[in-house]
């Protein structure tokens, strides 16, 4: 039995572990994602960014801008993720396997 619970141990710590590796690796992917659009964003604002250089806004101003825009990301991501969480939460574990 001693056995048997050390086998089953080390299998829980290696899923474990794996659930680990695959939200670090989804995790990253969503930081190359959300980088690749805030990267093509700039670029599809190219001219707004010149015009508003040209009127006097400060490299400050502008990066700030963009700073914004990453926060609402960020925010609305935190959000998405949160709401669908606290719903799980909420649902006993014997239902959630009755549902099954």
């Amino acid at each position: 039995m001693q056995e048997f619970y050390g086998k089953m141990n080390g299998l829980f710590i290696g899923i474990g572990g794996l659930s680990w590796f695959v939200g670090i690796c989804t995790l990253l992917a969503g930081v190359i994602g959300i980088g690749n659009i805030m990267l093509v964003s700039i670029q599809e604002r190219t001219k707004e960014i010149g015009i508003r250089r040209s009127l006097g806004a400060t490299p400050a101003n502008i990066t700030g801008q963009a700073l914004v825009a990453f926060a609402v990301l960020i925010g609305s991501g935190l959000l998405a993720g949160l709401l669908p969480a606290r719903r799980a939460l909420a649902i006993k574990a014997v239902d959630a396997l009755r549902a099954e």
